[in-house]
């Protein structure tokens, strides 16, 4: 997957861009997050949900058994792809076959997955994050690698009483 011209200028505008600019692995780790391990054509993504895995396999980014996976799958005529915090990249163009394989042309750059905290924050969820710190287990939690989290929304957990003591 290779974003546009215009999805990587839009990066390189953004606060994320000139933050990338100065960490030239997170480069490298961006980079590797868009190469899938595999010949993928846009035929073999269905309508069902697929999760592939990528050429993101370094430490730092990624604490997955086999690196870092991108979410893949056909919606009406589209295909995408789905990152770090469900930002959705659409293949404007597909199929570009080179001598290692398939290059599909995506509209917007895919997003690294990010660590707990950063997800709960940027995800709205930010009673379980005060829950965490409150009990001194999220520096444990962000450290977890292979683990499905079932997060109670902030509307759920307002309904709790231990609300007032979490945030």
């Amino acid at each position: 997957m290779q974003p546009d011209n215009s999805a990587l200028a839009a990066l390189l505008n953004s606060s994320t861009g000139q933050q990338l600019a100065a960490n030239p692995d997170e480069i490298q780790a961006l980079l590797e997050y868009h190469v899938l391990n595999g010949s993928y054509s846009a035929s073999a993504i269905t309508n069902m949900t697929q999760f592939i895995p990528t050429a993101l396999t370094n430490m730092s980014y990624t604490n997955v058994t086999g690196g870092q996976r991108v979410e893949a799958m056909a919606s009406g005529s589209n295909i995408e792809f789905i990152s770090g915090l469900l930002q959705n990249s659409t293949v404007v163009q597909a199929d570009l076959k080179f001598a290692g394989g398939i290059i599909h042309v995506i509209d917007s750059v895919l997003t690294l997955p990010q660590n707990v905290s950063t997800t709960l924050i940027d995800g709205g969820l930010s009673s379980l994050y005060g829950a965490l710190n409150a009990t001194n287990l999220l520096d444990m939690v962000n450290g977890f690698g292979n683990v499905t989290i079932f997060a109670p929304s902030n509307k759920l957990v307002s309904h709790c009483t231990m609300k007032d003591k979490w945030s």
